[in-house]
């Protein structure tokens, strides 16, 4: 799907390997690659908003549930992946806000 927000394939990496460090129950690394996604998406914060305002708000408030459930103590991995889970649904279609 095109987003009108650009290339966000490498935004979909970095929670890909969020995905997977939770799935295998590696919370320290992802709250360390959640850091890696933090910093990409505020980076890119510029160049997106503009682009659409509602759909950048979309994903970052998907993005700040999903850093909360990888930061949380203690960060449980089921909340972290449904929160992720969320992210990922969020930037394949930003139109439709996370629930």
């Amino acid at each position: 799907m095109t987003t009108g927000l650009g290339d966000l394939s490498s935004l979909k990496t970095i929670v890909a390997d969020v995905q997977a460090k939770v799935a295998a129950g590696d919370m320290q690394g992802a709250a360390a690659r959640v850091t890696d996604w933090e910093t990409a998406w505020d980076h890119g914060q510029t160049a997106i908003r503009p682009l659409n305002a509602t759909y950048w708000g979309n994903i970052d408030a998907a993005s700040d549930a999903a850093l909360s459930s990888v930061r949380a103590k203690p960060a449980t991995p089921d909340a972290a992946k449904a929160a992720r889970s969320s992210l990922m649904a969020v930037l394949i279609d930003p139109s439709k806000p996370a629930p």
